[in-house]
């Protein structure tokens, strides 16, 4: 999967893929395609399992490039192997510039689990802020990590329970948007980021797990 971007020196599509090709494999990673020849322009590797559906590219900080943020996921908890400084036991947040090099990348959780992740401008203030999920096993236990373009970690909510997605909710009422946060025993979290710190603001109980 993969979404359209334009490069940096031209105004040509940017096509941007992710690849995952299973544990232990070369080839894990973000390819950068030019969308009308089909020729590759670059290819990033990863450990870990890129997610094609937790992928967002575009000029988010106003600064006339591209940035592209992805998550990575847990492919193989016995440590498995390490590619460009990624681990395969690590799930993390990636952001790389639209030619393909790191910007920065901050470890999510270590050991068996997964994350989500969105951009949104959690404070109302612009840019927008990274904001991401975590869970683990065997001992259910999640968080959410929030960072701002240039990978500050800004705050961090810990939870007793798995954390397994999250949606942005904007209201006209609110100057923040809402953050929805699903867990595996049927209760849906709302945070908001207000005064520089990740805030609970209610719980939704479900009669089954949910996720978003």
């Amino acid at each position: 999967a993969g979404c359209l971007a334009s490069t940096t020196n031209s105004q040509r599509p940017l096509l941007i893929l992710t690849c995952d090709v299973g544990h232990d494999r070369d080839g894990r990673g973000v390819l950068g395609i030019d969308a009308l020849t089909g020729q590759v322009l670059w290819q990033h590797e990863v450990a870990g399992r890129p997610r094609a559906d937790n992928l967002v590219a575009g000029d988010l900080d106003n600064d006339g490039r591209n940035e592209i943020v992805l998550a990575l996921e847990l492919s193989n908890l016995p440590r498995g192997r390490e590619v460009n400084g990624y681990l395969d036991s690590d799930s993390q947040i990636v952001v790389l510039n639209d030619d393909g090099s790191q910007r920065w990348s901050n470890i999510v959780s270590q050991g068996p689990g997964g994350c989500e992740m969105v951009v949104v401008d959690a404070n109302g203030e612009g840019p927008p802020e990274i904001v991401a999920t975590h869970w683990t096993m065997p001992l259910p236990s999640g968080g959410v990590h929030i960072w701002n373009l240039s990978g500050e970690l800004l705050d961090q909510y810990h939870s007793t329970l798995q954390l397994t997605g999250i949606a942005a909710l904007d209201s006209p009422a609110q100057k923040v948007p809402a953050l929805l946060v699903s867990t595996s025993v049927g209760m849906l979290e709302v945070l908001r980021f207000e005064d520089d710190h990740l805030v609970r603001k209610m719980n939704l109980e479900f009669p089954y797990s949910c996720a978003i």
